[in-house]
């Protein structure tokens, strides 16, 4: 079986961005380099995308993780049941 080739806009179309947002993908080093038919267009270009936006979709729930429990330290609220709130104090200098 042969390999497919993809366009530049077929891809940025599957994935429901830009053609620029792909092109910046890959001069970023987000994406691999990407092979390019003789012709230009996109070889596993596919594969690499949505490689990506996994890695992606992993990050954005870490940082939403850290988020949410950042926002619940600084109200005070722990994640445990504990009945001692926290309190923020600023740091003073060294004694």
């Amino acid at each position: 079986m042969g390999t497919t080739f993809f366009r530049t806009s077929d891809l940025a179309k599957e994935l429901g961005v830009h053609v620029n947002t792909i092109r910046l993908y890959e001069a970023s080093g987000f994406l691999a380099p990407i092979p390019r038919g003789t012709n230009g267009d996109l070889g596993m270009a596919m594969e690499f995308a949505y490689q990506y936006l996994a890695q992606v979709r992993v990050e954005r729930t870490y940082a939403e993780s850290a988020l949410e429990f950042l926002e619940r330290w600084a109200a005070g609220r722990t994640m445990d049941a504990s009945p001692h709130p926290m309190h923020i104090r600023q740091a003073g200098p060294p004694s």
